[in-house]
């Protein structure tokens, strides 16, 4: 042992109530000798440290331990269990064994540490990005040689900086991007709002270039080509200037118009306005920026950035879009022809299967008949058009007649569009109604058998419940009052808490003949390996929902695209059947981390 460092004390084994806390504390103290004490030793060597210092206890418990005769059983649970990150690449593979399972850990470990690689090389570019004075002195550092460099290195790594993955100052290796996806390109460890990718299609960006912090904006421009290297395939668009015909590039990866200086000294009576913002190409070449200026094309006015440079002027997307010159068609190439117009009737207005629903009532629950609930002025003209909307698409009707049961009446607003929703507050009827138990699929199960999938469409059924008519008595059931008299449902309402459960298994019943196809509640899951099995699998699930007389909502299908894409969307719209004391909707779930977390959204019909 080296002298110069005092010993840790032995590990204290008693009290077993407290012994993991005593174990975290020892072995950090026992890792921080090691390290300055021991630093230059072998591996054997700090091992036989370990063993000594930890005191004969320590070393009695080592030298009896045994994994016993399932040692690689137990090895296997350890990593399923503990290492979270590959949880759901373990789960995945056939006939897991313990050397897969170990091959699987360190191959996303040597992942892991390629991109701290990349992490460490884009931070350094990003403290590049100094005034000169401090890129001097710190070039100076670096080139220092002696025997504290290595001492300063180390300060460097672990000192704050400002990074650019995730917009915050933290240490090196401490980023909170990390391991998180960006939802634009998919790449992992930094968020959307300072992603990157758009670089990686274009050749020039916008930048802003300045000794100190400027406040001009980013943007970022395609391919700016000098006159002499201009391509034949490379589109332009002429346009008159002041009576000169002037060629215009077209780059629809460009988020700026550029006008050479040379062009804008030979027009007259244009204006040049001062900019701070400066254009930087993306090997770090910068364009000189004169300044920008209004041109009127066509019947548009277009700002231009004017450069210093011999270059062919350039239009950007938007101002491309605007005037004419491009159009954006917002659809996915596939063989399926767009199923609205092959199949009208599913997708217009609210459906009605057949086989009425009966709720079942347990005789021993009193009935409760509700009071009238206040409404508040402001609403009372908008609720009876709403009440009268739904009577005319019969999802309700009056009543006159006596009914045992009188639910009260719930109006909550749409934040997104405004319009009135209305609900049942079901609490004591749902105390007397019997539920079926069916099996409701969960996010894994549905993703086991999605194995092999390559293609994904998600159909969401128009109003769901509402598409289940009841028999007379079940309507009268859900009586509820109202200002402007009773009514009651025709159609399942939402909030009953059988209604999951019944809609789920006559959707199943729909369509368990048919391959490739998973129900989730209102929502059907399309797949194929190939497109052709895609598209002739939806093609059945579409002439199915028009036998039945199922209905779909236009608005929120998702037809052909990629497994991840429609995965990850149904994962968000994940539906648990947990109430809230606070609201009478039943509660959205992303899975049983934000379960566990409490946290749940209230569902939006």
């Amino acid at each position: 042992m080296d002298g110069h460092f005092k010993q840790p004390p032995e590990m204290d084994f008693s009290h077993e109530d407290n012994l993991s806390e005593k174990w975290k504390r020892w072995k950090q103290t026992m890792n921080l000798y090691l390290e300055v004490a021991m630093g230059e030793k072998t591996e054997k060597e700090q091992c036989r440290a370990v063993l000594y210092v930890i005191g004969l206890e320590g070393r009695e418990i080592y030298n009896t331990f045994n994994f016993g005769e399932n040692e690689a059983d137990k090895l296997e649970n350890s990593l399923w269990h503990e290492l979270f990150r590959v949880k759901e690449r373990l789960l995945r593979e056939d006939g897991l064994t313990l050397d897969k399972a170990v091959g699987i850990c360190r191959a996303d470990e040597e992942s892991r540490k390629q991109m701290k690689t990349l992490n460490e090389e884009e931070q350094v570019h990003a403290l590049r990005r100094k005034t000169q004075n401090q890129r001097t002195n710190r070039n100076e550092g670096y080139a220092k040689k002696g025997p504290n460099r290595r001492d300063h290195e180390k300060r460097e790594s672990n000192s704050s900086f400002s990074c650019g993955k995730c917009g915050t100052t933290h240490e090196r290796r401490n980023c909170p991007a990390y391991g998180k996806k960006c939802h634009k390109c998919k790449k992992p460890n930094h968020y959307q709002k300072f992603c990157k990718s758009k670089f990686s299609k274009s050749v020039h960006g916008l930048d802003e270039y300045s000794p100190c912090e400027s406040d001009g904006e980013n943007y970022f421009v395609g391919a700016v080509n000098r006159k002499t290297e201009i391509k034949e395939n490379a589109c332009f668009s002429s346009f008159k200037l002041q009576g000169k015909t002037v060629q215009f590039k077209i780059d629809t990866g460009a988020q700026v118009n550029i006008l050479p200086l040379s062009i804008y000294k030979k027009l007259s009576n244009v204006k040049l306005s001062k900019t701070s913002t400066s254009l930087t190409s993306y090997s770090g070449d910068k364009l000189k920026v004169v300044g920008k200026c209004s041109l009127h094309l066509k019947d548009k006015n277009c700002e231009f950035f004017v450069t210093d440079t011999n270059q062919s002027p350039l239009l950007g997307f938007k101002a491309s879009h605007e005037l004419g010159l491009i159009h954006v068609i917002m659809t996915v190439q596939t063989d399926v022809d767009d199923p609205v117009k092959s199949f009208p009737k599913v997708f217009t207005g609210l459906g009605c299967l057949e086989k009425p629903y009966h709720i079942k009532i347990d005789s021993s629950v009193n009935p409760v008949i509700n009071p009238p609930r206040k409404i508040p002025a402001a609403l009372r003209e908008r609720l009876k058009g709403t009440l009268k909307e739904m009577e005319d698409k019969e999802v309700i009707r009056k009543v006159d007649e006596p009914t045992d049961w009188v639910n009260s009446l719930v109006v909550v607003e749409k934040p997104k569009t405004g319009k009135l929703r209305i609900c049942l507050d079901p609490r004591n009827l749902n105390k007397a109604i019997k539920r079926e138990h069916f099996a409701l699929p969960t996010i894994e199960d549905i993703t086991t058998r999605l194995t092999g999938a390559k293609y994904l469409s998600k159909l969401d059924c128009n109003n769901g419940y509402w598409q289940l008519r009841m028999d007379k008595e079940s309507q009268l059931l859900t009586t509820f009052n109202s200002p402007f008299g009773r009514y009651c449902f025709l159609r399942m309402p939402f909030g009953i808490k059988s209604a999951q459960e019944v809609f789920q298994k006559r959707v199943c019943q729909l369509f368990e003949n048919l391959k490739g196809v998973e129900t989730d509640i209102d929502d059907i899951l399309v797949w194929g390996t190939t497109q052709k099995e895609h598209d002739d699998r939806l093609r059945s699930v579409l002439n199915r929902c028009q036998e039945v007389g199922l209905t779909l909502n236009a608005e929120k299908m998702q037809v052909s695209s990629q497994r991840g894409d429609v995965h990850r969307t149904h994962s968000k719209r994940r539906w648990s059947k947990t109430r809230s004391g606070k609201n009478t909707g039943y509660q959205r779930n992303a899975g049983s981390n934000r379960q566990k977390r409490g946290t749940t959204t209230t569902r939006d019909h």
